[in-house]
C-alpha cells in the first residue's frame, strides 16, 4: 500500500487509534497491504500460504517506500491463496473486492475468489477470476490482455480490454452471490477514470467459473502462475462499493492535517 497516510502518522506522533488498527476505510476492510513484511518468500507471512518460492514481497518498482506481492516469472510452485476469514463473501449476499495489479510479463496467470478453503493448482477452484488471458503476447506498444472468466464456457479468460503494461491499475469486483455473477470495474492506464467492464458481447457481468448455481461462500483470494504483482486487497461485505480504499497523497495530506487538529484540540482540552 502507499503509505502517505501513515508515515505521516508516524512522522506527526499521531496515535495510532486515530486511524484504527485493521487498516479500515470506511466499510472496506484489508485483507492485505503488505506493509511489515519481509522481503522475500510470501509463504507463512501474513497467514499466506504457497506451493512454492514464486511468490514473494517485494518492493514496489514505481514506490521505494511501498512493499507489494510479487508471483515472479521464474521460481516453483503455481499457487498463493489467503483465507478470508472474517472477510468471506457469505452465499446470498453482495459484497465488493478492490486490489491494484501490475502486470510484469506475459504468461498465463489469473487471480479472484474461491469458494474452497484450501485451493491449489486447479483453475476450477475459481469462481471469481480475472487476470491475463493466456496464449497472447504483448503487442508493438507493450501491452498485454486482461480477462475475467465468464462461466465455463471456454477453457481460457475471456478477453476483456488492453492494459498498459506495467502501470498499476485499480479493480473492483462487485461479488453478487445471489445471482452467481460479477461486475468489473478498472481505472488506470488507458483508463483513467472508473470504467466498467463488458465482455465482446457488451455484458457486464461475468458469471462464476462453475456457474449460476453455485450457491457457497467465498472464502479464499487465491491467485495462480507468475509475471504479476498485486497489492493494496480490501473487502467490503456489506454491498457494492466504488470507492476507491487507497488514499491518494492529497487525501492523505488532509486526512493528516485533520488529525492535527483534532490532536491540538486534545491538548487545549
Amino acid at each position: 500500500m502507499r503509505r502517505c497516510k501513515t508515515s505521516l502518522v508516524v512522522a506527526l506522533g499521531l496515535p495510532a487509534a486515530v486511524w484504527g488498527a485493521r487498516e479500515a476505510r470506511g466499510a472496506w476492510m484489508a485483507l492485505d497491504t503488505f506493509e511489515g513484511y519481509t522481503v522475500g518468500n510470501l509463504n507463512g507471512q501474513g497467514s499466506w500460504v504457497t506451493g512454492g518460492d514464486r511468490y514473494k514481497v517485494s518492493v514496489d518498482p514505481t514506490n521505494a517506500s511501498n512493499k507489494v506481492w510479487e508471483a515472479i516469472s521464474g521460481g516453483t510452485g503455481d499457487y498463493a491463496r489467503k483465507a478470508l476469514a472474517s472477510l468471506a463473501i457469505a452465499d446470498g449476499t453482495t459484497g465488493t473486492l478492490f486490489l491494484r495489479f501490475r502486470y510484469v510479463a506475459a504468461q498465463d496467470y489469473a487471480w479472484g475468489l474461491s469458494d474452497e478453503a484450501t485451493p491449489t493448482t486447479s483453475f476450477g477452484s475459481f469462481e471469481v477470476q480475472s487476470g491475463n488471458a493466456p496464449a497472447i503476447n504483448p503487442d508493438a506498444k507493450g501491452d498485454v490482455n486482461f480477462g475475467a472468466r465468464d462461466g465455463s464456457t471456454s477453457d481460457l479468460l475471456g478477453k476483456v480490454q488492453i492494459v498498459t503494461n506495467p502501470q498499476w491499475h485499480s479493480v473492483w469486483y462487485v461479488v453478487d452471490s445471489v445471482n452467481n455473477q460479477t461486475s468489473i470495474y478498472i481505472q488506470g492506464g488507458y483508463w483513467p477514470s472508473q470504467t466498467s467492464l463488458s465482455d465482446t458481447g457488451l455484458d457486464p457481468t461475468f458469471t462464476f467459473r462453475n456457474g449460476a448455481t453455485n450457491a457457497n461462500a467465498l472464502v479464499t483470494f487465491l491467485a495462480r502462475r507468475g509475471g504479476y504483482m498485486l497489492d493494496d486487497i480490501y473487502i467490503d461485505t456489506t454491498g457494492q462499493n466504488l470507492t476507491n480504499p487507497v488514499p491518494e497523497p492529497a487525501v492523505a495530506g488532509a486526512s493528516a492535517l485533520c488529525a492535527l487538529g483534532l490532536l491540538a484540540r486534545r491538548r487545549r482540552a
